[in-house]
């Protein structure tokens, strides 16, 4: 079999990327809906997987059982998230290696941008690429899919959301959530990392003129269609 045959018939691999309550998950199911009536053999993946024992541990770092924020090393809940996405790395391989497409609400991507937001200037670029060379024997996106939304605006939808299995009762923030400041520099760490990577696309969540969110619908179109001209759909 030419070289040329293997590639047409591997799967492809697409990530969506943003912050909190900017809708990855509805896109993210709305867009395996759509590729599933172009009659592909499809996957949905979350991260983490809070149900395995190193999802247990990021819920607990999450949650802040480990310390606040500033108070633990960047480079344990980089591991954590790691592990949690090795454990399926065979079954990522496999299916793309027989055509399976797969889609994923977050994946390596999510430590750039929220552990690289740690740092600044060369002190990033430093830990950036000690991260990607840590992950880079997992199966890689052929196409990543960044939701920008404004944290102003992603602050007042987290408000209404339901509370979040891995939380303590009562509580609807994780560490992350809590930190604005901290969550405003995951946005321009996303940013960045989207200017300078190949593979990724930022989709605008709000409409500029109108200065008001897109509709779910409107975001799904602008998603498909990148999909559509990136992926050859």
């Amino acid at each position: 079999m030419s070289s040329v045959t293997l590639e047409q018939t591997r799967g492809k691999f697409i990530v969506l990327e943003g912050g909190d309550s900017t809708g990855k998950n509805t896109q993210a199911k709305l867009l395996l809906k759509h590729l599933k009536l172009q009659k592909l053999t499809i996957e949905f993946l979350s991260f983490p997987q809070y149900d395995t024992p190193f999802g247990e541990l990021i819920a607990k770092y999450l949650r802040g059982e480990y310390g606040r924020l500033h108070e633990v090393a960047p480079e344990i809940p980089c591991l954590l998230y790691a592990l949690d996405r090795y454990q399926v790395r065979d079954k990522l391989e496999a299916g793309l290696s027989s055509g399976t497409w797969f889609i994923a609400d977050r994946y390596t991507q999510s430590n750039l941008g929220y552990q690289g937001a740690k740092f600044q200037g060369k002190e990033r670029l430093q830990f950036i690429t000690w991260l990607e060379a840590m992950e880079q024997r997992l199966p890689q996106p052929d196409l990543v899919i960044y939701l920008y939304l404004p944290i102003k605006i992603a602050q007042k939808l987290m408000e209404g959301r339901k509370q979040k299995k891995y939380l303590d009762p009562g509580k609807n923030q994780d560490i992350h959530e809590l930190d604005l400041a901290y969550q405003q520099q995951v946005v321009e760490t996303y940013l960045e990392l989207a200017a300078n990577r190949e593979n990724w696309v930022v989709i605008e969540c709000v409409d500029k003129k109108e200065l008001k969110i897109k509709s779910i619908e409107k975001i799904h179109h602008d998603i498909t269609q990148t999909v559509n001209n990136k992926l050859g759909i």
